[in-house]
């Protein structure tokens, strides 16, 4: 059977050029119905530059706009501060303008942030406005019936041959951004990157406040917390120590990105982005996801990624485990649907789509995402199997990382861009689909999905793969 992902020899060889297929930006429906998914009484901001707007001495009673002042004490207003403090003294944050992006909160009297944001996206003087979306963990109850790491081996992602290649190296720091790391761990304790001198960040500490600047330098997890001591395991469990498995990264190293509070609640996903690309991480892990239903709010993360980009890093996310098409109208899933993000699905054993993953154009690779191994918590001699995207994602990091290693000078959208590419090279180069009904034969529902078929149909023949190349 033709595999379904990553042939990491192929995946190393150079290639030319940068053009990527655009991605479907598929119109969004608004929906002002109260969600549980947000933060009630927080907004992000994000303000124009040249708008009269006083920086200097921006305050909840004074902004220098009159219009932006009427509506800050209309909707009660009581604090702003610096989306990153950092970002004035960041040349590429300063040019994404994440300098002039505010966290406001104002007063939750049982109005939606989702429908006041609309009223600061009528002011001349804002650029991006989007509610703060509580993230999700993308994982599935875990089954542990299945031979220990397959997705390593040969028949699947090919990780075997591809460290004949590349076994990355210490220079390539892969940040996982997630709700903590058991940083003790057998299997991850010597591979863990420092952040000047600390062994990890926390962005959220014990409240519900979430800040760029590290609230605490502990990222360990909150009690029984394990997703992720699972997810850094998955790309950087140690190789060649006689203990537990080995990480797809190989000799890539951690960086513990702290976004959750100890509850497990994932608040600061991208206030881990920004932090972890201005600190020098190559590889951005994110197994997790928020839904936004709104075109509006899309904008503001999207600069976000776009800064990413430019500070030289990968951000790799997973899809998602809904079942559902992360295209449509009301399942934008972020930040996978994001623009030069590499998405991630999941495939089974079979190396078919796993039966919950999402799926969709902006899915640009599936890897195994079933019964995966890897370190947990709590323990610090603990493992487990456990499924979901949640994991796909973070192999496929490591995949960028020993990427990255062979090919030091290249940028994000290379490496995105190759480990794409290897998908179609591996199948003897681009073809013409298979059509049926006007649409392509690798999508079987017939009722407007683009979910892989589970089969052998696909490009020249072969079996459900990458759904960025349509």
């Amino acid at each position: 059977m033709k595999k379904i992902l990553l042939i990491l020899f192929l995946t190393v060889a150079s290639i030319s050029g940068e053009n990527f297929a655009a991605r479907a930006q598929t119109p969004l429906s608004v929906d002002a119905r109260k969600q549980t998914d947000v933060v009630s009484g927080v907004l992000y901001i994000q303000l124009k530059a040249k708008h009269g707007i006083d920086f200097a001495n921006l305050s909840p009673t004074h902004t220098g706009d009159a219009e932006l002042d009427h509506l800050f004490a209309n909707v009660g207003v009581f604090d702003i501060y610096p989306f990153d403090p950092d970002a004035r003294n960041n040349v590429i944050s300063c040019r994404h303008g994440i300098d002039r992006m505010y966290v406001i909160n104002f007063s939750d009297e049982g109005r939606s942030p989702r429908v006041i944001g609309h009223d600061f996206l009528k002011l001349e003087c804002v650029e991006g406005v989007s509610p703060r979306y509580i993230s999700q963990k993308c994982y599935t109850p875990n089954d542990p019936q299945v031979q220990f790491q397959y997705a390593l081996d040969n028949s699947h992602m090919h990780i075997l041959d591809a460290w004949g290649i590349s076994k990355g190296n210490s220079n390539i720091i892969i940040a996982d951004l997630d709700e903590g790391v058991n940083y003790n761990h057998e299997d991850l304790a010597a591979n863990i990157f420092h952040v000047d001198g600390h062994i990890g960040v926390d962005l959220m500490g014990s409240g519900s406040k979430p800040s760029v600047t590290p609230i605490d330098f502990d990222p360990m997890p909150g009690p029984n917390l394990n997703h992720g001591t699972f997810t850094s395991g998955c790309f950087g469990a140690i190789p060649d120590n006689g203990k537990g498995g080995a990480g797809s990264g190989f000799n890539c190293k951690i960086m513990i990105v702290k976004i959750a509070n100890d509850a497990g609640i994932l608040l600061a996903g991208y206030e881990g982005i920004q932090y972890a690309s201005t600190h020098g991480a190559k590889v951005l892990n994110c197994s997790w996801r928020s839904i936004v239903r709104d075109p509006s709010y899309i904008a503001f993360y999207q600069t976000i990624i776009d800064a990413a980009i430019d500070q030289g890093s990968l951000v790799v996310a997973s899809a998602g485990n809904d079942s559902f098409n992360i295209d449509s109208d009301s399942n934008h899933s972020l930040p996978a649907y994001l623009k030069n993000v590499l998405s991630v699905g999941a495939s089974d054993a079979n190396d078919k789509p796993a039966i919950f993953t999402n799926f969709g154009k902006s899915v640009s690779v599936y890897a195994p995402g079933t019964n995966i191994f890897s370190t947990t918590f709590p323990g610090n001699s603990a493992y487990d199997y456990n499924s979901g995207t949640s994991f796909s994602c973070p192999l496929t990091a490591g995949v960028a990382g020993l990427v990255w290693a062979k090919n030091p000078d290249w940028t994000p959208k290379f490496i995105m861009r190759q480990i794409i590419d290897s998908l179609w090279t591996n199948r003897g180069g681009h073809g013409s689909w298979k059509r049926e009904s006007g649409k392509s034969a690798r999508y079987a529902h017939g009722q407007g999905d683009e979910r892989p078929v589970r089969g052998e149909q696909g490009p020249l023949g072969c079996g459900p793969c990458c759904t960025w190349c349509e």
